[in-house]
């Protein structure tokens, strides 16, 4: 585990803000402008998960009574009926091999609208129901050009250093259940799988975890950590339950990018001499296309 990891920031009001409490925000992923950073696949190709998928379906987005006509008509004679063994009793009474009848029902689930629908719902209910903050824990970033140009706006922003044993020290004291991990990097056809349960138990919660922590291979050089909470139920994007609030000693050092506005950083010096006075001050310099940190 690193010592310190680094978040970049835009200079605007509710960024600075968030040196004043101090808090860091645990964003549902959806708002991300690259939706390619979360990436994952619903898996159904296991026969007793698919039986509940189709199950779910027609219970809650049909409504139709588990055990009635209409549902053992409709799950027999579009899907067949997958026993509590996961092999499929099909309507000449015969039985097919579990491998046969994934292939047979997955390719009628791709072709079925209502339940693309309910992927839908699954996959908004992953992003609902999970909080993630980026960081790297590449402290050679700060001496070059690309996390200061993808995330400050080429330098117009700021960085923050956060030690990252007070922050595990302080979210295991609190309950606050977040985990912090780097990211493990996949080529993309190794996408991860987010397994359908219909229970939150803690298998769910490693599922979860598996995708946040999960970055295609082609984004290595960010060196990415994230913080990441699994929440019980589902949470506004901006719901104040993704606030989590940090000790003072949490943060280490703000430094200023090279392009950042006066009004800027005046405003967060007096931040930090009012609210957050161990912590240093630190201003980007860049002379031929070389980056350099100085104190201030």
């Amino acid at each position: 585990m690193p010592e310190m990891i680094l978040r970049y920031f835009k200079a605007n009001d509710e960024n600075v803000e968030a040196l004043e409490t101090p808090y860091i925000f645990l964003f549902n992923a959806k708002q991300w402008k690259d939706q390619s950073e979360l990436q994952f696949e619903i898996d159904i190709s296991d026969p007793v998960q698919l039986r509940q998928f189709v199950d779910e379906v027609i219970t809650q987005q049909m409504a139709l009574p588990k055990g009635s006509t209409e549902y053992n008509e409709y799950f027999a004679l579009r899907f067949n009926l997958l026993n509590e063994e996961g092999k499929a009793e099909v309507l000449s009474g015969t039985t097919k091999e579990k491998g046969e009848v994934v292939d047979l029902l997955t390719k009628k689930i791709l072709a079925d609208p209502k339940l693309q629908n309910r992927k839908g719902l699954i996959r908004s209910n992953f992003f609902t129901r999970t909080g993630i903050c980026c960081f790297t824990s590449d402290k050679t970033s700060l001496t070059k050009s690309y996390h200061w140009d993808v995330f400050t706006l080429g330098g117009n922003g700021f960085c923050v250093e956060y030690d990252w044993r007070v922050l595990m020290k302080h979210f295991e004291s609190s309950n606050a259940g977040i985990r912090g991990e780097k990211v493990s990097y996949y080529f993309q056809r190794n996408k991860p799988k987010l397994i359908l349960s219909s229970s939150f138990s803690q298998r769910v919660i490693d599922n979860y975890c598996e995708i946040i922590f999960s970055l295609r291979e082609d984004m290595q050089q960010e060196h990415e950590f994230r913080l990441a909470k699994v929440y019980k139920h589902d949470i506004e994007d901006k719901d104040e339950l993704r606030k989590q609030i940090i000790p003072a000693e949490a943060i280490k050092s703000v430094i200023f990018g090279a392009h950042i506005t006066s009004s800027s950083r005046n405003r967060i010096e007096i931040i930090v001499k009012e609210r957050l006075p161990g912590v240093q001050l630190k201003q980007m310099k860049i002379s031929d296309s070389k980056y350099a940190i100085e104190e201030t």
